[in-house]
């Protein structure tokens, strides 16, 4: 079964954006050249369903939401 993802979500018990933020963009600074506004990134997380127009979304949808949507808006998630 796939993973799914319906509300903010943590990594190793830490906030996404903050992991993100902390761990994940550090340790790779060139494709992640820009912090996550951890706000608007909330924000946009707790209205997920509405962006996908599905109760859930896979782990794998998810990625490419962030992926996109990162890049487009330098991490603002504005």
């Amino acid at each position: 079964m796939p993973v799914t993802i319906n509300s903010n979500f943590s990594v190793n018990g830490v906030p996404f954006a903050t992991w993100f933020n902390k761990t994940l963009k550090p340790a790779n600074p060139k494709p992640f050249p820009n912090v996550v506004a951890e706000a608007t990134f909330t924000a946009l997380i707790a209205d997920i369903a509405l962006l996908t127009g599905k109760p859930e979304t896979t782990l794998n949808e998810f990625i490419g939401h962030f992926a996109i949507i990162y890049n487009e808006t330098g991490g603002t998630f504005r």
